[in-house]
């Protein structure tokens, strides 16, 4: 068989790809499942993968820390799940060292697999998606009862939303699934095509007060939403129901109100997405209770309309204006992102007009400010503003707004903003690790590559300086700094202290040190200094510290070869 063949054969690689987005939103604790193959096997550590043509992604770890634990991948080069991948067939390994795929696969030294049992996670179509692992630090023999108890749990696994896809039925063995489900932190059910309940989870039983025993059987709509949200869940079900194979495992989202045995109506957020099988459609149903965030007066005014949910919502910036655009009220939030007091909220507005800027980094024009727009008869989502004020950070958000009707006419607009300032930071730092991720699988270590490194880190955080210090003999000394300088000099300070400690080091002033750690030995040090003294050390000492893990790794690797 052509291993390289079948590992990247496009039907498999899409059938990855579905897995990994549908898993993303199943509440379920996939670290749980691969607990559960560990505790089978006897086993000290196990894992669930999803192996596509690049990274093989640890999907669920047990027992497992360090690099893999921060990062949750590794190179389809250094995995041994390719080779059950490829092959479609299980791998007993009871001495890794006898078997020279796996002698020579980096992972094995790494972690010091002595043994390794691999069953084939198969996905929709039929096809191999990944593998569900039990590894072992010393040589052993895998018994024929722990290669059923493992096959049963990939099975088992197979039988969730993204993994089994169409292929699955969950009918078959659905006893099975109930440890699975009691695992979950939220309430999650199984029901058919007419909305009858077949899986009631533990959490369900605890958050809405009927046994598994009493609901099986009837209809979720009757006992959940016995109301007006009646018509949208039952609504949900058939057009879930009717959708072609092709379309099926895309989640609905909704939040609606569900009774309780004892009465009591509560907010839940529903994530609702099908499967299929031989027996029909299968409807998975998980519901977060949202109480935490609607209460009494909040969902009155959400029912009432927009506005005055809005306006109640004062964790978040909200601005009404006249049907001329003059500000009419600003809540507290809002005054505290434009640094104005309560009674200068027209003069804070029109000044904060010349510091407004849209995604293409120019001026807002006035005809194109959210309240304009609304005013306009738009009902405007999601539209994007940065805030460019001299002498602070920039701050950015996310707009909506809609008008204020009263009778047939509009008297205002309101318009409710959403910080996401540290989510456009943190897309810069994610974007900043797989670049540097990229980099390295793709060229390994070497010196060269360690500048272009400290080079990415630092583009992604403008205005610092990024250093790496690696160890020759007892002593650091400097090899790649993102400023270019040359001059070969001793570490001193913080960064001799998160040597001899192993640990992060903060300071003096923004500076950040991590160590460069590899299989049992600190390598060296990556050293940030940054200019900005309102930066979130906690945050950027956990980014430099998942790439310091990867690139720790790869240097493991460049020396091990």
């Amino acid at each position: 068989m052509d291993d390289n063949g079948e590992l990247y054969d496009e039907r498999r690689l899409a059938a990855v790809d579905r897995a990994t987005a549908i898993l993303s939103g199943v509440p379920l604790s996939m670290d749980a499942i691969a607990g559960a193959a560990a505790s089978v096997t006897a086993a000290p550590i196990g894992v669930i993968s999803l192996v596509d043509g690049e990274w093989d992604r640890l999907i669920g770890l047990h027992g497992i820390g360090g690099v893999f634990a921060l990062t949750r991948r590794i190179a389809v080069a250094d995995s041994l799940c390719r080779t059950v991948v490829a092959s479609g067939e299980p791998a007993w390994l009871a001495d890794t060292a006898a078997d020279p795929t796996a002698a020579r696969a980096a992972v094995v030294s790494y972690l010091g697999i002595g043994a390794f049992a691999a069953v084939p996670l198969i996905g929709s179509d039929g096809a191999v998606v990944g593998s569900v692992c039990a590894l072992d630090h010393a040589p052993r023999e895998w018994t024929v009862a722990q290669r059923a108890a493992l096959t049963g749990v990939a099975t088992t696994a197979g039988l969730l939303p993204g993994v089994a896809g169409m292929a699955a039925e969950l009918t078959v063995n659905l006893l099975d699934l109930v440890p699975l489900l009691d695992a979950l932190a939220e309430s999650f059910l199984v029901v058919d095509g007419d909305g009858a309940i077949l899986a009631w989870n533990a959490a369900a039983a605890t958050t809405f007060g009927w046994t598994r025993e009493e609901v099986l059987g009837t209809p979720l709509h009757t006992l959940l939403f016995p109301d007006r949200d009646a018509v949208t869940i039952r609504a949900i079900l058939a057009t879930l129901s009717a959708l072609p194979a092709e379309r099926r495992g895309a989640v609905r989202r909704r939040t609606m109100w569900a009774t309780t045995k004892d009465g009591r109506r509560m907010p839940v957020d529903a994530s609702i997405r099908a499967v299929s099988g031989a027996g029909g459609t299968r409807i998975c149903v998980s519901l977060l209770d949202a109480s935490g965030r609607f209460d009494a007066e909040a969902d009155a005014s959400r029912r009432e309309g927009l506005l005055q949910a809005v306006l109640n919502s004062l964790g978040t910036p909200v601005y009404a204006c006249d049907a001329k655009g003059i500000p009419l009220f600003g809540n507290p939030a809002l005054l505290d992102v434009m640094e104005a007091k309560p009674g200068s909220l027209v003069e804070a507005a029109l000044r904060l007009h010349e510091y407004l800027f849209g995604p293409d980094g120019e001026p807002v024009h006035p005809a194109d400010y959210p309240s304009a727009r609304a005013l306009a008869g738009e009902i405007v989502r999601d539209a994007p503003l940065t805030f460019r004020v001299p002498g602070r950070p920039v701050r950015r958000f996310l707009a909506n707004a809609e008008r204020i009707v009263v009778g047939s006419g509009a008297e205002g607009a309101v318009v409710a903003l959403r910080d996401v300032t540290s989510a456009s930071q943190d897309r810069g730092r994610r974007a900043c690790e797989l670049a540097v991720a990229r980099l390295l699988l793709r060229c390994g270590y070497s010196v060269e590559v360690a500048q272009r490194l400290v080079g990415a880190i630092a583009d992604s955080q403008p205005g610092a300086r990024v250093r790496l210090w690696l160890a020759e003999g007892t002593e650091l000394r400097l090899t790649a700094d993102s400023r270019g300088t040359s001059e070969q000099v001793s570490g001193e300070g913080r960064v001799d202290t998160t040597f001899t400690t192993a640990a992060v080091t903060f300071g003096p002033g923004t500076g950040i040190a991590v160590p460069v750690r590899g299989a049992d030995e600190v390598y060296g040090v990556l050293d940030a200094e940054l200019p900005d003294a309102d930066a979130e050390p906690d945050v950027l000492a956990a980014h430099l510290s998942r790439i310091a893990a990867d690139l720790g790794y790869h240097i493991y690797v460049h020396r091990l070869g």
